[in-house]
């Protein structure tokens, strides 16, 4: 019979099919609504102050109880009323959800919404199963049932299905049966490995039946579930089995009695038990005494007669695995009965036989003891035939492979009913089952209400948060036999550690794995939605991590990604935190940038907690814009909004949602932007031929830990970069749009790109190296991070060094040579890639002072360009940007939707751009736009220099130019104007004192809820009133102001510090909400003389009602700053020059340390070639020269070499000074003096979701804010040495280190903290151990030891006390 997925929708599947192997892919016809279907012929000023709804934030909307059509419309009406006009139904499938899915009421309700989402001009989504995740089509694939008139047959053979092997030793010549009795164990790394996949019961000793008293010892690692002893066993169902538990160690006991178990002992967990690592598991049996010991520890014990004597075993069922390196059993003499250390599969010899129920599905043969793949021979098709193997003379080790259904019915489990997505039928009848029914019920919505279906991370069988079983399908040996291997070869090198060989063939399987995914589930999915009209958006599992992490989740991203319509990702639970660094949006965009798909999707804020803000919601998706997103997804809002299962919650039981209209505003106008077509000139390689080839292997986390540090110092340097697949590049016919190299660019799909960079990786395809070079020969910069790999993806080793020596030379890193007509770079780590990236001229931007914090996407609508631009920090940041762009650049603000022409700006000598001075709030976003239709620079009055924002420049009286300005102090400004060829200089100036009006003493409190009582008191969180209160409270006080405050002055209220939202309302004039820093109105027009009433009403969280007391409220100061309204008439600059001075770093310097620093002196006018430049310090600093003279470039600039040192003695945090003056003009410039460790830049050995290394050197000492973004964790449990490394800035005296541990009330350090690290210095560029710790238990760690001058700091963890993880608050090294 002509599988499903073949019989099914023939000619509908085949839409895209032409698309497989296309080297520039065709775009899904997607269905829009009328507003978007228009073409965008440039940046439309309208557009972005007023943007299209489908640019607004969508909902994720869980339907998690009753579900009525009133609620329907109350709830569509509630997020219309803020701005919000796409919702995504996505069932939250528990008994509580009425009516139940897919019965006839909820075919009801579903029309109803339709209905009317289309008739109050909204638009919807549809989740594609029953539940998350994605996969199991409403369990009607593997159950079968009833759906209106159509009958589905089960079939319960779709079913994921896991890999198992069973070894044993033969000795030819013999006839070997492939698929007799096995004793469904096996050997792997010199252990035995007990596994329910091809176990599923008990394994018992051949000898030992007559054994009564005696001791048997394991030393085990227990990988999932339990490890299970068998003691006093008779045979394989009758016995005692001690079950040690993973998760705490605590030992069961039960009692085996013709396969029925009765539970003798369940004690608690085992304290200080590390689930990772490997244990001692002892059982004494004497008499009638069953005792178990964990680790020398004795635990609760059984008394049981029942089985005098018998031998010993293992046990593993469900998803059960543990491993064991030894196993050994003594009589009560102390004689030894039994030995066994597993060094080979013979030891297997030692058990019993048994029937296995897994199906055998391929073998391989290797001669005994041998590890070489050339000696291999692949029996798979003796299996497909069932004959047996004749084997030649000889030991023989024969591996056999079995294919066990995984199952996980369990009602609340996300793996129920789940189905086999690398099989093409499974995922045939997914698509028939549930977006089939609903196109069968629903074909009117199709394309026009429906914008289509979402995917939500869809697993294979290893996903490491499912059943962590290497992936089989029946698919899988053709898939094999597509990469170049064979079944049985590539399995035994899953299992084995191969060699050089075998990590060829275990890349080949993975390669196979991730090939089958992409075809089966993602593009066969994309083929349907496309046919049907309607979009497709992908969510994958494991996106959060590196490549090499993702493969045995989730496979390899962009073959699924590149299939989306709508290429999305997600950040969930803590995967970012404020000011942290992600690669979450990069997959996805890049595969949209390069398969040509507009739309790139965000899922937002799921599972982060009661404590989401505004101001967390502005920081995060400013962040993620800037790399690449454009459609934000809030998770969630609730049908039911007593039930929050995942919050914080998105609907009007969020105290803040009734103020949220400027957030989806603000979403919509950055998103609006985002909608144009990404231009970066930069790609990062992704090493994917590397991260199949390591995975499972320590090396894969160095992998992406290489990849991540390449990516990071790209965009710490403002290059705006996609990701490349290396399969793209080496001709891989799973990528739709592979890589030409032609005329000096890379030429991706729709994308073209000027450089490219590989990072260090040990494995590479020499295809993909024919590619690069062909790149560099035509024009283009390849830059290589670090080392070059030395082994070839295929084996071909020797090709592989050619071909690298070819290209770069012979020479170490760094270096650099021209080949054709293109530059071949080496760099030794990503700390050079700032430099070359700006000799190459990619960058998006370059600031001066460089900027670490700032991101910068450049795009491009039409003939226009646009520069996203994020400050991810909670600083404010000054700079001046330069884009590579020519014209008259305009500032757009998303918080208002004003634009206007930037009122300073310069041209950039050569083709570097136009520079734009920037002054960025605390995760601020801004838009800085350059549109053809804009007036010439030239004929646009504006300044070219200045340290103050003029709001206006324009022509003045007698052929002068006027400026207007704010001025918050007095003082005077020198600045230059430009206009229509010629330059104008003069002084903005006020000698008005512009002192701040403090509101401090008490304020009037009333918490918005019945019963409250008002209060005088000074401004404070309310949790000194109520610490559980949610809600609003409103702050009142009134202030007097005489007619001198107020005269020519405008007046800006300044509310400090406030948790979370604020409403002010000034004499009965009420503004619009304050969702984020600076919390500042301007609120002069509702200013008058005498007194006037000011109320501020502050609306928290939903954090505080649930347990977690935060601070909330209006926590001031609040201060009413006065600004005075400037002008100056400035006068063309004849011979006397203007002088600018600039850094193009910002300084910095620690105790005893020297830093060079660039001073960048900038000529407007005259015709001098040189000047004088002095330099003087404050703050106790002094600077190297104090004088020099400048010879001017041809465009009027000039660098200056200085040097900065700080005493050793200087106190730490401080400021100094440095005070630059040339021609008469002087510039005073801020000096930040701090730690070494503190000015550093931080990397890990491994990091852990947003618990960021930078969170251990930002001066938080506190582990009160763990878990949001405040110190370091790593990333692999239980697994140790870790590492953190500080890099300094220049090297530094170092002296004396305190670390800082976790250690709260709720994480002590004698429970969680480090206790044994040593703490090394990079000296001479070779790391020195200057203190060890051991044994800790404190928070504070202190260690002091003779000074050395050290470029780094590494503090290499041995050890926790709670066995699992290492975790840093804050490093600082001091100088003495």
């Amino acid at each position: 019979m002509q599988p499903f997925a073949g019989r099914v929708a023939a000619a509908a599947l085949a839409v895209l099919c032409s698309v497989a192997t296309a080297t520039v892919p065709q775009s899904a016809a997607v269905a829009q609504p009328d507003e978007t279907a228009q073409p965008v012929s440039g940046l439309d000023a309208a557009r972005f102050a007023e943007p299209r709804p489908d640019s607004r934030p969508t909902v994720l909307w869980f339907w998690n109880g009753t579900v009525t059509p009133a609620l329907v419309d109350r709830q569509l009406g509630e997020l219309r009323a803020q701005g919000v006009y796409e919702a995504i139904v996505f069932p939250f499938d528990t008994t509580a959800l009425k009516p139940a899915f897919f019965s006839e009421e909820w075919f009801a309700i579903i029309e109803h919404t339709l209905r009317e989402a289309q008739r109050t001009g909204m638009h919807l989504w549809l989740f594609n199963d029953d539940f998350f995740p994605s996969g199991r089509g409403g369990g009607l694939v593997i159950n079968g049932g009833k759906v209106g008139d159509r009958t589905y047959e089960p079939h319960p053979e779709l079913r994921p299905t896991g890999l198992g092997r069973t070894s044993r030793t033969v000795t030819g010549p013999a006839q070997v049966d492939l698929d007799g009795d096995t004793t469904g164990l096996d050997v792997a790394d010199g252990r035995l490995v007990v596994d329910a996949t091809t176990l599923n019961g008990v394994a018992v000793l051949k000898t030992g039946g007559e054994w009564s008293d005696y001791t048997f010892t394991a030393r085990a690692r227990l990988d999932r579930g339990t490890a299970g002893i068998v003691v006093r066993a008779t045979d394989e169902r009758n016995g005692y089995l001690v079950d040690t538990r993973r998760d705490d160690g605590g030992v069961d006991i039960w009692r085996q009695q013709n396969g029925t178990f009765s539970l003798l002992s369940h004690p608690g967990g085992v304290p200080g038990w590390g689930p990772t690592a490997e244990h001692e598991i002892k059982v004494a049996v004497a008499g009638n005494t069953i005792t178990p010991y964990v680790d020398g520890k004795a635990q609760p014990s059984a008394t049981d007669g029942t089985f005098p004597r018998g031998t010993v075993g293992v046990r593993a069922v469900a998803d059960q695995r543990s491993t064991y390196d030894e196993l050994s059993v003594t009589g009560p003499d102390g004689q030894q009965l039994y030995r066994q250390t597993f060094d080979a599969a013979g030891a297997l010899g030692d058990f019993r036989p048994r029937q296995s129920a897994a199906k055998v599905i391929s073998a391989v043969a290797r001669p005994a003891g041998s590890n070489d793949v050339g000696e291999f021979v692949d029996l798979t098709d003796y299996v497909r035939s069932g004959r047996a193997w004749p084997a030649p003379a000889g030991q023989w080790r024969v591996d056999t492979f079995t294919a066990t259904p995984l199952a996980d019915d369990n009602s609340w489990s996300f793996r129920r009913y789940y189905l086999d997505l690398l099989n093409d039928d499974a995922v045939a009848r997914m698509l028939d089952a549930v977006p089939g029914e609903y196109y069968r019920r629903f074909p009117w919505a199709f394309g026009t209400v429906l914008r289509g279906f979402w995917d939500d991370e869809p697993f294979i069988a290893s996903a490491d948060a499912h059943f962590q079983q290497k992936p089989w399908s029946p698919s899988l040996h053709a898939a094999l036999k597509n990469v170049g291997t064979t079944p049985g070869v590539a399995y035994a090198a899953l299992f084995d550690d191969l060699g050089r060989d075998g990590r060829t063939e275990r890349g080949r399987y993975w390669r196979a794995v991730s090939d089958r995914f992409g075809e089966a589930y993602y593009a066969q999915q994309a083929r349907w939605m496309a046919d049907h009209g309607v979009g497709y958006i992908s969510n994958p599992l494991w996106d959060e991590y590196g490549p090499a992490e993702q493969v045995a989740s989730t496979g390899d991203l962009h073959k699924e990604n590149q299939w989306a319509q709508v290429p999305g990702t997600d950040v969930v639970f803590d995967h970012y935190a404020a000011g942290g660094r992600t690669m979450l949006p990069r997959y996805a965009a890049s595969d949209a940038h390069q398969n040509g798909q507009e739309r790139v999707l965000l899922e937002a804020f799921g599972a982060m907690g009661w404590q989401v803000s505004p101001e967390f919601s502005h920081a995060l998706l400013g962040a993620f814009a800037a790399r690449g997103i454009n459609l934000t997804v809030l998770h969630a809002m609730w049908t039911d909004e007593n039930n929050v299962v995942y919050p914080p919650p998105f609907g009007s039981g969020n105290p803040w949602w009734r103020t949220a209209k400027p957030l989806t505003d603000w979403i919509g106008r950055v998103m609006e932007v985002a909608r144009g077509r990404a231009a970066a000139q930069t790609v990062l390689i992704q090493p994917q031929r590397a991260a199949e080839a390591w995975q499972g292997t320590p090396t894969q986390d160095a992998i992406d830990r290489d990849f991540t540090a390449a990516a990071y110092g790209l965009e710490d340097t403002q290059v705006d970069f996609d990701l490349l697949d290396e399969g793209a590049l080496a001709g891989d016919p799973a990528i739709r749009a592979r890589a030409e190299a032609r005329g000096g660019r890379l030429h991706v799909g729709e994308q073209s790109y000027r450089l490219a960079v590989l990072p260090q990786a040990p494995t590479l395809d020499v295809a993909t190296v024919r590619t690069l070079t062909e790149f560099v020969r035509t024009g283009g910069t390849l830059v290589a991070v670090g080392g070059l790999p030395r082994e070839e993806a295929a084996g071909h080793d020797g090709e592989l060094r050619d071909a690298l020596t070819a290209l770069f030379g012979d020479s170490t890193a760094p270096a650099e040579r021209a080949y054709g007509a293109g530059r071949a770079v080496r760099l030794a780590d990503p700390a050079g890639l700032g430099e070359a990236t700006r000799s190459a001229g990619v960058a998006a931007a370059v600031l001066e002072p460089a900027q670490r914090a700032v991101r910068v996407l450049r795009l491009e609508t039409g003939k226009d360009q646009a520069f996203l631009v994020t400050n991810e920090s909670a600083a404010v940041i000054r700079t001046t940007a330069t884009f590579p762009a020519k014209g008259t650049p305009e500032l757009w603000q998303p918080e208002t939707g004003r634009t206007a022409t930037a009122t300073t700006f310069r041209d950039a000598p050569g083709r570097l751009g136009t520079a734009v001075p920037l002054e960025l709030q605390p995760y601020q976003t801004v838009v800085v736009a350059f549109r053809s239709a804009a007036r010439p620079p030239a004929a646009v009055p504006h300044l070219v220099s200045g340290d103050v924002t003029a709001t206006a420049v324009g022509p003045g009286a007698s052929g002068t130019l006027r400026v207007d300005a704010l001025l918050d102090a007095p003082g005077s400004h020198r600045v230059v104007g430009a206009w229509d060829g010629q330059l104008f200089g003069g002084t903005l100036a006020t000698d008005d004192p512009l002192t701040p009006v403090p509101l401090g003493g008490d304020w009037t409190v009333r918490l918005d809820k019945p019963g409250a009582q008002t209060q005088d008191r000074p401004l404070g969180s309310w949790t000194a009133i109520d610490p559980a209160y949610s809600g609003s409270a409103t702050y009142s006080r009134s202030v007097d102001l005489d007619p001198a405050t107020l005269d020519g002055r405008r007046l800006v209220l300044d509310l400090g510090d406030v948790r979370d939202v604020a409403e002010v309302t000034v004499n009965g004039q009420t503004f619009d909400p304050l969702l984020w820093k600076p919390y500042r109105q301007d609120i002069t027009a509702a200013l008058h003389s005498g007194r006037n009433e000011i109320q501020v009403r502050v609306t928290n969280t939903l954090a505080n009602r649930h347990g977690d007391h935060r601070p909330a409220g209006l926590l001031g100061p609040v201060t009413l700053r006065p600004q005075r309204a400037v002008s100056a008439e400035l006068t063309p600059v004849g011979d006397q020059p203007v002088y600018e001075v600039a850094l193009p770093t910002a300084p910095t310097v620690s105790p005893g340390q020297s830093r060079d620093l660039q001073i960048r002196v900038r000529r407007f006018g005259g015709s001098q070639d040189t000047a004088e430049v002095d330099f003087s310090t404050s703050g106790g600093l002094t600077v190297t020269p104090a004088r020099t003279e400048v010879k001017f470039d041809r465009v009027g600039e000039a660098l200056i070499p200085v040097t900065l040192t700080a005493p050793v003695d200087t106190a730490v945090p401080g400021t100094g000074g440095l005070t630059v003056t040339v021609g008469g003009e002087r510039r005073d410039v801020p000096v930040t003096i701090d730690l070494a460790t503190r000015l550093g830049q931080a990397s890990a050995s491994s990091t852990h979701a947003s618990f960021r290394p930078e969170g251990a050197i930002d001066g938080d000492r506190s582990s009160e804010r763990w878990g949001q973004g405040n110190g370091w964790n790593d990333a692999t449990q239980g697994a140790f040495p870790d590492t953190l490394t500080v890099d300094f800035t220049a090297p530094a005296p170092v002296g004396r280190v305190d670390l800082y541990t976790i250690d709260s009330a709720e994480f002590p350090a004698k429970g969680w903290g480090l206790r044994d690290a040593d703490v090394q210095a990079l000296v001479g560029g070779q790391w020195r151990t200057v203190a060890e710790i051991r044994g800790n238990t404190d928070g504070l760690v202190r260690r002091t030891f003779a000074p050395v001058t050290a470029t780094a700091l590494r503090v290499i963890v041995r050890s926790a006390n709670d066995n699992a993880y290492s975790r840093i608050i804050e490093l600082e090294g001091y100088p003495q």
